[in-house]
């Protein structure tokens, strides 16, 4: 059987993404040694799948249509900055996700339990709604990067509401991730 690797995710406005872009690229001048997420790819992950049996695609769908059923659409907001697991050693530097956090959290929570029915293992922390910018492999020498994190806590990105969830293909190339839309699914 084929695999692909797969997430589930809301997708994020143009507008934001441009938003978001514009901060990256004022803080990449401060730390150039980091992975960051090229604007296509920010989205907001509610459960990484991963390796996935295509012959699955349609009960996954089919457990998605069960999960938003009842979640009628909500608004978010982006907004301040933070790191994973935290400033002083940071792996992630990530925007928040103030109004509407515990909305993505019962969505994440729902999709969790009903996807475990096919096979795939329960989340073991409880979820962090959060929108990575970069990935980091040695925090070292990024003082200056982080500087710059803390100066913009109060960074605002906007807000717009969740209407659907996706359900994407990733494929991990040498020019970074590709996401392919696989299902859109309504909240309903």
């Amino acid at each position: 059987m084929a695999k692909i690797r797969t997430f589930i995710a809301v997708e994020i406005p143009p507008g934001i993404k441009t938003k978001v872009a514009e901060l990256q690229s004022e803080l990449k001048q401060y730390g150039d040694k980091v992975n960051w997420v090229k604007p296509r790819g920010l989205h907001l992950t509610l459960k990484f799948l991963g390796a996935t049996e295509e012959s699955l695609l349609d009960k996954i769908i089919s457990q998605l249509n069960a999960a938003t059923t009842g979640t009628s659409p909500f608004q978010i907001k982006l907004e301040g900055l933070g790191a994973f697991p935290n400033l002083k050693r940071p792996r992630v530097l990530w925007c928040g996700v103030t109004d509407g956090a515990s909305g993505l959290s019962i969505l994440a929570s729902s999709i969790d339990r009903r996807l475990n029915t096919l096979g795939f293992a329960e989340e073991n922390r409880p979820y962090s709604a959060h929108l990575t910018i970069c990935r980091i492999k040695r925090w070292q020498g990024l003082e200056e990067l982080l500087e710059q994190v803390e100066k913009n806590q109060d960074f605002v990105a906007g807000a717009f509401m969740v209407s659907e969830i996706q359900l994407i293909k990733s494929e991990l190339t040498s020019q970074g991730a590709i996401h392919t839309p696989i299902q859109k699914v309504p909240l309903q």
